[in-house]
């Protein structure tokens, strides 16, 4: 157990890349702390060294695992038999995907600022099965989104996606009111919480939607091949992604039925513990740094960017600063710059040790500002981006 509260100087030292980076890329990948590559390690050498098919072994992983699940739990305010461990978020989004029984003519309704993943997997869907996509816009304020969903909700729509926050430009969306929205329709919400958990704190139950996806490997610096998705109690009966029926066929007559779970109905064959197990010690990072002081420490840092930017000219920046709007995530837009121009400025900046973002859909840049970032730091980008434009 690490001792709180954390430090974010020992955070840094967890993290040898911050050593010769100035990294602002967590918002795709996160570094892995040392610590959490350790435990990962010494799982898998118990696994080898002891024999993964051993009961002892077995017992072993599996209580750990149901430790890491209880922990994530508490993390997010749910119970753990709601959660299923899953690769990434793309992955559980399919999951929620494939438990809805489409048929042509039905609507998916997508915001404008779903990741790339959500929105093939959605043609797909129309592609495959008939069903018909639905946008409705994320750009232009809360009150526009809100009334764009509203619209497209009149319609045969089966299921709602949303970001938690907006990949593009890490703008935080109006997820509750567009749950409650959705929920007064009778339209299960689906919420990716990507580029949410680990930024700030996260309680599910208070955003009142039905399914909640995210990865380990961004804001929670995990480990990469770990990700969750939560399913509410109201649909977790109706939730059948897999054909994984509720009782196995070892389950003797008069032998208890299992009760049902997110993970009995979601997690298939053999999985890789290490991943998972070392997840539990990202957690303890979040737990031991606070997420609401990991909030406040980031957003004195993108505020000391905005600062910084506010009069350079031919920067626009995208991301709101508004109170409640902003995130770690920062888009700029480079106006005078060509797509390629911006590429081989991205590839200058990684030459000076600064890493950001190609963000393809505007064209812009996309930094990452996280808890192990520093003022420094963002200066140091600041300079570079005077120097190279």
């Amino acid at each position: 157990m690490i001792q709180a509260p954390l430090s974010f100087r020992k955070l840094r030292e967890d993290l040898p890349l911050t050593r010769r980076l100035a990294y602002f890329q967590t918002g795709s990948y996160g570094p892995t702390p040392d610590s959490v590559l350790k435990v990962v390690a010494e799982t898998m050498a118990f696994q080898s060294r002891h024999g993964s098919a051993s009961p002892r072994v077995t017992g072993v992983l599996m209580d750990q695992e149901h430790r890491v699940r209880q922990q994530l739990a508490e993390f997010l305010g749910v119970r753990p038999e709601h959660l299923a461990w899953t690769s990434n978020t793309s992955q559980a989004m399919q999951r929620v995907l494939r438990s809805v029984d489409w048929r042509a003519g039905d609507e998916i309704v997508v915001s404008s600022a779903e990741h790339v993943s959500t929105q093939d997997a959605c043609r797909a869907l129309e592609r495959h099965r008939g069903v018909v996509i639905r946008t409705f816009p994320a750009e232009a304020g809360d009150d526009a989104l809100l009334s764009g969903l509203e619209a497209a909700l009149r319609g045969r729509a089966r299921l709602v996606c949303l970001s938690d926050v907006s990949t593009l430009d890490g703008r935080k969306l109006p997820a509750r009111e567009a749950a409650r929205l959705a929920r007064s329709r009778g339209v299960p919400l689906m919420l990716d919480g990507a580029q949410a958990v680990g930024q700030f704190p996260v309680e599910i139950p208070a955003l009142d939607c039905d399914y909640y996806i995210a990865s380990g490997h961004k804001w929670l610096l995990g480990p990469l091949g770990v990700g969750f998705l939560w399913v509410s109690p109201d649909r977790l009966d109706r939730f059948r992604p897999d054909f994984i029926p509720d009782a196995s066929t070892w389950l003797k007559p008069g032998d208890p039925r299992p009760p049902v779970t997110a993970a009995l109905r979601t997690e298939l064959g053999t999985h890789n513990y290490a991943l998972r197990i070392g997840l539990g010690r990202a957690l303890e990072i979040m737990e031991a740094l606070g997420p609401g002081r990991i909030e406040r420490y980031v957003q004195d840092l993108v505020q000391l960017l905005f600062h910084e930017l506010e009069d350079r000219p031919g920067i626009r920046i995208v991301t709101p600063a508004g109170p409640g709007l902003a995130s770690g995530l920062v888009a700029l837009e480079l106006k005078d710059l060509t797509e390629i121009e911006l590429r081989n400025l991205i590839e200058d900046l990684l030459k000076r040790g600064i890493v950001v973002k190609y963000q393809p859909e505007r064209p812009a840049l996309r930094v990452s500002v996280a808890a192990f970032n520093t003022q420094e730091e963002i200066r140091r980008l600041v300079d570079a981006l005077d120097t190279l434009t």
